[in-house]
């Protein structure tokens, strides 16, 4: 794969994070690698952590914790995670609004009984 081929003879290949150590050539030279792979009709199983490889694949399979969190066209599986992200978000910021909200009602009460505590 270091000069841009796979072996035709092959009609799979297994790549474990293939672009980890590689500069600007060494990508390009994968990129170029994966599209003649896919128009040869090679089976190529990427294994990345670079969401820049993701684009140039059909299918794609997402791993968390030893499990499949999801699998299927690439373009389904980066909608799902994206969905799956602003939903994170948004109860991320539901619970820190609300968080913010229950600190503030301690401060109004705080301030209130120290306010009756002089009162008396």
């Amino acid at each position: 794969v270091a000069d841009g081929h796979f072996d035709p003879r092959a009609r799979s290949h297994i790549l474990d994070e293939p672009n980890s150590n590689l500069d600007g050539e060494g990508d390009a030279a994968l990129d170029r690698a994966l599209v003649q792979a896919k128009a040869d009709k090679i089976t190529v199983v990427l294994v990345t952590q670079r969401k820049t490889s993701v684009d140039k694949i059909d299918r794609l399979m997402i791993m968390r914790d030893g499990q499949i969190e999801d699998y299927g066209p690439r373009e389904k599986v980066v909608e799902n995670q994206n969905v799956k992200m602003r939903e994170a978000m948004q109860k991320q910021q539901a619970a820190k609004a609300q968080a913010e909200a229950q600190r503030g009602t301690s401060k109004t009460i705080t301030i209130d009984n120290a306010a009756q505590g002089k009162l008396q």
